[in-house]
Formats: structure tokens, C-alpha cells, sequence
């Protein structure tokens, strides 16, 4: 889990110093205080949430354009899950290269967000099918796509990947929910019902996953990049701490579940965030 605190007390050695704000990695973050090595931390500029979701969703969606998006001005770039955590990422860094994009969701209330954000084309899959939206509007297919729905997102994806390009996976969140983790996995193997060799045979195109924590010596270099980008104006980070959530806002440890279902019913605009005090 992720969590972002001030730091209290030091070991010796350490890089960091009391009164300075850290983000981490590091199970139990859903706690009041905790105790992570040095290298499960990173040094942000302040306590402002909007840094949290830098540290992670930013992280995964500027590491994984870099590393295997290859984004030039004038492609087009499919977002799933556009106004999620990481999605609102994906979709700004997308922009700021010149990209067009196309951003998926599921709550019409959504889709002003992802104007605001930059999308081009925004497409609720519960009102349009995206395979046929594609089919039509992008004969020519989607350059890059960065997916992690899976299902039938990623069929979509598939079908209409354009010639010589590329789909990132970062996971599938379609399965989330199920505390069967077998299951989930099993589902992750057998998600499509298109022959995936033969889809990227017949384009020469590629599939390429991604693992963020393969990538941590490239972490301090992203976050920073981010966060001036950030408090630049460059980009704007949206936090969602369960204010117009039923069970809302998400303060404290005993909101937790609730921010988790709230997430599970992709109810979220933004990165879900319990703050404990």
C-alpha cells in the first residue's frame, strides 16, 4: 500500500530528516505511524495528497510511457480507465507530447472530467461499445494504448491496435473485488477472446507489460518531473477523499473499507485517498 506522512524520528545513517514529507510503499500504510526502511521511501515537497498520487499512479503512468510507449506528437493514444487513480496521469503526459487522445469510462459523471483533462474522444462503455467506436472513428487504429482493464477493454484494444504499434498492460482491474487470487490470475491469462498472437502477427504490433517496481532507480527522476510539472499548473492532480461519496468523506481508519468499495464500484474520479489523523 501507499502512504505519505511526515517523517517523526530517523535511524542512523538515514537520508532523510525529522519534519520532512515521505510517500512509501510498505504494507501496514493504512496505519497511524509506521516504520519503513530508507529505500521504501520517497522524499515529496509537502503533505499535499495530490504528492501521493504522483509517488504512484504518476510514477506508473510516466515510467511506463518512457519505458515502453514510445509517444511522439500526432499519435493516437488509448486510455482505459481514463479517470482513475493513474489514468488522469496517463491522459496529461499523453497531451503535453501532442498526442490525441481517447479516454474510457464508466459513470457519466466522468466524462466532464476527462474534457477537463484533455481528452479528445471520451467513450462510456456502458452507452457505446468501444470496439465499434474505434472500428469507426479510427480506421486506421490506435497507436498506443495503455490498458489496465482487461476483458473486454483489452479485446477492444486488440482488434483495432494499428500497424507496427503497441498495447501497455499495467494489470486488470476488472477483476477487482474477487478475494479469489487464483481466480483473478486465471482470468488474467485467458481475458481475451481474440487470438492474441494471431491480432499481433497480422499487424506486427506488440504487447508489452508493465511492472512499475522494475524501474526503481528511475523513481526519484519521474516524481521529480511530476511534482514541478504540478506545481507548475503544467498538469492538475485530482484526489478523491470521499466527499460526495455515500458513505463519505474517507477520514479514518474505519472509512477504509469503504474508500476500498467506493474504488471497486469505480465510483472514484482521481486517486482514493483515507486520510488519518
Amino acid at each position: 500500500m501507499l502512504g505519505l506522512g511526515e517523517v517523526l524520528a530517523v535511524g542512523k545513517n538515514s537520508k532523510f530528516q525529522p519534519g520532512q514529507f515521505v510517500a512509501y510503499l510498505h504494507y501496514g500504510a493504512f496505519s497511524e505511524y509506521v516504520v519503513v526502511d530508507d529505500g521504501e521511501g520517497i522524499l515529496v515537497p509537502s503533505q499535499d495528497a495530490a504528492f501521493m498520487s504522483i509517488a504512484l499512479s504518476g510514477l506508473t503512468a510516466s515510467l511506463a510511457f518512457e519505458k515502453e510507449g514510445d509517444l511522439k506528437p500526432g499519435k493516437n493514444v488509448l486510455v482505459t480507465a481514463a479517470a482513475g487513480g493513474a489514468g488522469q496521469f496517463a491522459v496529461q503526459i499523453a497531451k503535453l507530447v501532442g498526442c490525441h487522445v481517447i479516454g474510457t469510462f464508466f459513470r457519466p459523471e466522468k466524462a466532464e472530467f476527462l474534457t477537463s483533462l484533455g481528452c479528445d474522444r471520451t467513450v462510456n462503455y456502458r452507452e457505446e461499445k468501444l470496439d465499434e467506436v474505434l472500428k469507426k472513428e479510427y480506421p486506421k487504429g490506435v497507436d498506443v494504448v495503455y490498458e489496465g482493464v482487461g476483458k473486454e477493454m483489452f479485446d477492444a484494444a486488440l482488434k483495432n491496435i494499428a500497424e507496427f504499434d503497441r498495447i501497455i498492460v499495467l494489470g486488470q482491474i476488472a477483476a477487482y473485488g474477487d478475494n479469489d487470487s487464483k481466480k483473478q490470475f486465471s482470468e488474467l491469462l485467458t481475458a481475451s477472446e481474440v487470438s492474441i498472437p494471431l491480432a499481433l502477427l497480422v499487424k506486427s504490433a506488440s504487447l508489452r507489460g508493465f511492472w512499475l517496481t522494475s524501474y526503481m532507480d528511475d523513481f526519484p527522476r519521474h516524481i521529480q518531473k511530476l511534482s514541478e510539472l504540478y506545481e507548475q499548473g503544467k498538469i492538475q492532480v485530482n484526489t478523491d477523499k470521499g466527499g460526495t461519496a455515500e458513505n463519505g468523506p474517507f477520514v479514518g481508519l474505519e472509512k477504509i473499507v469503504d474508500a476500498l468499495g467506493h474504488m471497486y464500484a469505480r465510483k472514484n474520479v482521481g486517486k482514493v485517498i483515507v486520510e488519518l489523523h
